[in-house]
């Protein structure tokens, strides 16, 4: 008999079912029942002192001494959640308890809960370089895009997919659920997600370009790659926009300078030809405006080459000849931006002239998005001109330098029943001007090339009334020719208009140019000869007598009479209908309706002879 008892301790157990069965226990108190999940404390009460009457079996090792009941444990503390969740990181599977577990399932059944189990990593960078001149540039903002190969279609809206640069040009998007899937949590749902990387605005003082011109005009935007995943970084410079042809670097353009060429004696101008596509003749444009600036303190360099050369200088001016051509790749593109930049950071003004196949959008890249068709230097960042047209355009820079004033008439012409045509020589303008003097002379003809040019020279800067004025010939008059129309811009912008004559203002250094209409309209006639034939029909003509005009006939006696028509007019006739006032309108036939020029034909009629015949 063994009187050694040992105590009964105080347990915590975790319930998986709504009550819990004790083997072995007497007089045990559940103290709370739970729900699946939850902690209770269990406390047990000792046994009574007895007396065992028989030695035990060797097998029990039970002690019936009383108990020395130990000191409840401390409740255990519910577990803390996280304040914040990774969506989709629940464990992907759970066992459930049976309704009623036995003590032996109690004892040796896994723990387990339901609580998320959130990884350690959810968080991808996306990094994009943005450049300016040769650095960074802040300020520029980006934002991620859903879409596929085709291009992007939504805006995401997450305050993670947009980004603003820094001042070392660095723009970071930071990507959550990134992570992959594992045994314990689901995949997150932008693991190996592709975005569009799509600029929203510039900065001050810049632009952004949408498109640039490689083999056509293409979209200026970039697609991630095919890898996005937890705890990684990836860089426009290695693992996205360097892969597509770029840089790496995301580039702007810097806006084009002001500069007013208007009476700038002494301005410095540069002439850049890049060779990357059509100049025209460069040579000759540039040494005419060469001698049309000498003796104003006016420079003109000229470089052969690319923007990069023009950074080095100072000028006022860079006029850039065969600029824009399509790039092979956005890297090539990217190079000019940045050339283009670092001009227009010394404060110069670049006009680029797009001749040929020139690419708009690379222009605008260059220089800015103002662009004019005229030859007249309008301010615009693009002139888009014909292969011959350069002369003239650099003509018109040089008249704004110089404070002298330009005036080009061209003659249209529209023949009878023809579309308009620059007329050829012949045509007489005369030029009237108030306070300035005129060259060569107030009154010219066009030559071959349908045009005349004057040069002003205004007494003061006030502005000044400029009359022109068409002079027909009396043999174009008799030709049938008239003024229609005359329309003038002044620096590219319409001033007037008018018929034979043009009245506008005009000041130093504008460049007018006024384009005069002139139509040739042909007057229609007929000539009519009435005879009356002593016939009562018409099939009787050829052997009837005539009746002279004047003589006297029986009324009521039948009569034929025939219409001889003429077209004695400067045109064609069509629609011919004869009338005779003392016949119903229907009275007379003719074989047809229309009369070329001196062309006639005869109609005929029948009818008794009234009193008014």
């Amino acid at each position: 008999m063994c009187n050694n008892r040992k105590p009964i301790r105080k347990s915590v157990a975790t319930l998986f079912s709504a009550a819990l069965v004790i083997a072995g226990l007497t007089g045990g108190t559940v103290l709370a029942s739970a729900a699946e999940s939850e902690s209770v404390t269990i406390q047990e009460t000792p046994r009574q002192t007895s007396t065992v009457p028989a030695t035990p079996s060797s097998d029990d090792d039970a002690d019936d001494a009383p108990a020395e009941a130990t000191k409840p444990a401390p409740p255990q503390q519910p577990r803390q959640e996280s304040t914040t969740k990774s969506p989709s990181t629940k464990k992907k599977s759970e066992k459930s308890s049976s309704p009623s577990a036995t003590t032996q399932e109690s004892e040796t059944a896994e723990e387990e809960d339901d609580t998320e189990v959130e990884p350690e990593e959810t968080e991808a960078t996306i990094t994009v370089h943005v450049g300016g001149n040769q650095s960074g540039l802040a300020g520029a903002s980006l934002r991620l895009y859903t879409g596929g190969e085709s291009g992007p279609s939504s805006a995401v809206s997450g305050a993670w997919a947009q980004c603003t640069s820094n001042g070392s040009g660095t723009c970071s998007f930071t990507i959550p659920d990134t992570h992959p899937a594992t045994d314990d949590y689901e995949q997150g749902e932008n693991y190996d997600q592709r975005f569009w990387v799509v600029q929203e605005s510039a900065p001050s003082g810049w632009y952004a370009n949408a498109t640039v011109g490689l083999s056509s005009e293409t979209p200026y935007r970039f697609r991630t790659g095919p890898a996005l995943r937890a705890g990684a970084s990836y860089s426009s410079g290695s693992d996205f926009m360097r892969t597509q042809g770029s840089s790496g670097t995301w580039q702007n353009s810097r806006a084009n300078p002001s500069a007013s060429l208007n009476c700038r004696p002494g301005a410095d101008i540069a002439l850049v030809l890049d060779r990357s596509g059509a100049a025209g003749n460069f040579t000759a444009a540039a040494e005419a405006m060469k001698r049309r600036l000498a003796g104003t303190n006016s420079t003109v360099t000229v470089l052969d080459g690319d923007l990069g050369q023009t950074a080095q200088g100072s000028y006022d001016l860079a006029i850039v000849v065969g600029a824009g051509a399509k790039a092979s790749s956005f890297a090539d593109v990217e190079q000019t931006i940045r050339s283009a930049n670092a001009v227009k950071a010394q404060g110069t003004r670049i006009l680029a002239v797009r001749m040929g196949s020139s690419s708009t959008a690379n222009l605008r890249a260059i220089a800015g998005s103002q662009t004019s068709s005229s030859v007249s230097y309008t301010g615009a960042d693009v002139h888009t001109i014909g292969l011959g047209r350069l002369p003239m355009l650099l003509d018109s820079v040089a008249d704004q330098l110089a404070c002298e004033t330009t005036v080009q008439v061209t003659q249209k012409l529209s023949a009878y029943g023809q579309h308009a045509a620059t007329a050829g020589s012949g045509w007489t303008f005369s030029l009237e001007a108030t306070h300035a003097a005129v060259a060569p002379e107030a009154t010219q003809q066009t030559g071959e090339q349908g045009t005349v040019s004057y040069t002003l020279d205004l007494d003061s800067a006030k502005a000044t009334g400029l009359t022109l004025n068409s002079m027909l010939t009396d043999q174009q008059q008799a030709d049938g020719w008239v003024a229609k129309d005359s329309t003038c811009e002044v620096n590219g912008t319409k001033a007037a208009s008018g018929k034979a004559t043009a009245e506008l203002k005009i000041a130093r250094g504008d460049r007018v140019e006024c384009t005069f209409h002139a139509v040739q309209t042909l007057d229609p006639a007929l000539k009519i000869s009435k005879q009356a034939w002593g016939t009562e029909n018409i099939g009787g003509l050829a052997d009837a007598p005539e009746i002279p005009r004047g003589s006297s006939i029986s009324a009521g006696t039948t009569v034929t009479w025939t219409y001889l028509v003429t077209n004695t007019g400067e045109t064609p006739l069509d629609d011919v209908v004869v009338t005779d006032s003392q016949l119903p309108d229907d009275a007379i036939t003719c074989p047809r309706n229309t009369l070329a020029v001196g062309e006639s034909m005869t109609c005929t009629a029948s009818g008794a002879v009234t009193a008014d015949h």
